[in-house]
């Protein structure tokens, strides 16, 4: 049969409509004509396809590798779970008062293996270590590995729930089951070189440059032989799972988690969108959506806030929380974790619009937005109760322009430019937060060659950053001599009088290693 003939066959067999139903479930179907498209001066189909798939990563085409072994792509695993699934255990409910609104609710509560719903078998086989199998030891056995030493130990967790410190975690924990804006609990990644509004969620499927991606191979036989399966892994940047193994990984990790992150957070939005309603139990006639607006400062102002971290301290329910504490992404977030994960966090960073004027809305969307340095003020006090060991705190201050067109909005002996009002908040409220070691207040310039941003400090920050530095040279010099008192006394309890030369030898030794001669 001539190639003519031979053409001519396969045109008549590819118009069965049977026969191309069976083609189109084979991979290699609609990717033919591409390939040999794309390689002309190739004389063969099959080897035009063999790099066609190999360029492109096409699912279950075999195609030589560079080390001359077969090799075929299969699918991407996807190794986490994600956050947006709505399925049989909620139930769609509309209460009288809801003006037409429905919700999402649980139909029961959620058990734990619900929540702790393992990864599926085949993605757990394909991720598996060789050496998995002779990891379930006992604990008294020498190689287990709560028997590792303690920096190994925090290497394998820190793998598991920290990101690099180019990348700060914006966890998300204001939710609501309105059908419109429904969300749970999750988080984005915010990248300290793009624009503040950057930021996509971990839930997407557009995950490339958000989450951890790795190659793993799996090993199949066929009939001509062995080959290899190529698969794209994917996990979440971070995953906190396995502190749920045992209190000594939720100890371990749980430091690591909120001490060695960087954690981001905006300012609220007052409207509908930002501040959404939501129906908190199926018996609840009317939607519950609080007063979002903060308290006015006033003479009950100190009094509700105190009351508020009362409330947060003890995580009362939901219903009781004020509204500007349920719908605010920082105080919400140190309610949902508690007070003793709060009290683990030592860098936050805030972003905000430094408000001027005040317009009520009318003129502008930014007035529906809590202002960045009254929202300041609200934290520090929750800082100082709930997050002692906070040593970092970044802030990015958005400058208000809008008075400027509309001069009468300009409250008569206020601050009329963004570095006024941020010294006042800076050399008073900032600090009194006792274990701050750094400020950064940064102001972001928008390069057009790149199209990313790049930070630059503010100098009305300096001079708190200054005092910080001294107050914190300071501390540590106390600490040191305080220390090396104590120990003078104690070998002098056993071996006599100590020379004043030896002790100061000591405490210079002592400074040195806390870094003071180099200025920290």
């Amino acid at each position: 049969m001539d190639e003519n003939t031979r053409n001519d066959t396969l045109i008549e067999v590819v118009q069965d409509p049977f026969i191309v139903d069976l083609l189109k479930e084979l991979p290699f179907f609609p990717l033919t004509p591409r390939a040999k498209e794309e390689y002309p001066s190739l004389p063969e189909a099959d080897f035009a396809l063999e790099i066609y798939a190999q360029k492109y990563k096409e699912e279950g085409i075999l195609f030589l590798g560079d080390d001359g072994e077969r090799k075929m792509w299969g699918p991407d695993c996807n190794y986490y779970h994600k956050k947006d699934y709505k399925g049989s255990y909620y139930k769609v409910y509309s209460p009288r008062g809801a003006k037409n609104r429905t919700f999402y609710l649980y139909q029961h509560k959620q058990s734990l293996s619900q929540i702790d719903q393992p990864k599926p078998a085949v993605d757990r086989r394909a991720m598996a270590h060789c050496s998995e199998k002779g990891w379930r030891l006992a604990r008294s056995n020498d190689r287990h590995i709560l028997k590792f030493p303690q920096e190994i130990l925090d290497l394998i967790i820190r793998f598991s729930v920290c990101v690099e410190r180019s990348v700060s975690l914006c966890p998300m924990t204001v939710t609501c089951n309105w059908r419109r804006l429904w969300s749970q609990h999750h988080y984005k990644l915010v990248h300290s070189k793009m624009s503040g509004g950057w930021s996509r969620s971990l839930r997407t499927k557009r995950y490339e440059q958000l989450e951890v991606q790795s190659i793993i191979q799996v090993q199949h036989r066929d009939r001509e032989g062995s080959y290899t399966e190529i698969r794209n892994a994917t996990r979440i940047a971070i995953d906190a799972s396995c502190l749920r193994t045992c209190k000594a990984f939720e100890e371990v990790g749980s430091k690591l988690l909120y001490g060695d992150n960087e954690f981001y957070f905006s300012m609220t939005c007052t409207d509908w969108e930002g501040c959404p309603p939501s129906v908190l139990h199926p018996k609840d006639s009317e939607q519950w959506r609080p007063n979002p607006h903060q308290p006015q400062v006033d003479g009950a102002w100190l009094s509700k806030v105190n009351s508020a971290i009362g409330q947060v301290k003890h995580q009362v329910v939901l219903k009781l929380l004020p509204g500007w504490v349920a719908y605010d992404d920082f105080l919400r977030f140190l309610w949902t974790i508690g007070p003793e994960k709060a009290a683990l966090l030592k860098s936050l960073k805030f972003r905000g619009l430094v408000k001027i004027h005040s317009c009520g809305g009318a003129y502008c969307a930014n007035c529906r937005e809590t202002g960045l340095l009254d929202s300041l003020r609200l934290y520090i006090h929750f800082l100082l109760k709930l997050c002692p060991r906070v040593e970092t705190l970044t802030i990015y201050p958005s400058e208000d322009t809008r008075f400027e067109r509309n001069p009468q909005m300009l409250p008569a002996g206020h601050p009329t430019t963004r570095d006024e009002a941020l010294i006042q908040l800076l050399e008073n409220e900032i600090r009194q937060i006792p274990g701050l070691k750094e400020l950064n207040v940064l102001k972001e310039i928008y390069n057009s060659d790149d199209g990313q941003y790049s930070e630059e400090p503010l100098e009305c920050a300096e001079a708190t950053r200054a005092w910080l530095k001294e107050r914190h040279i300071r501390n540590v010099r106390q600490y040191c001599e305080e220390a090396m008192a104590k120990h003078i006394s104690e070998i002098e309890s056993r071996t006599g009088p100590y020379t004043a030369r030896a002790a100061d030898r000591l405490t210079s030794v002592g400074e040195e290693s806390m870094g003071l001669e180099h200025g920290y």
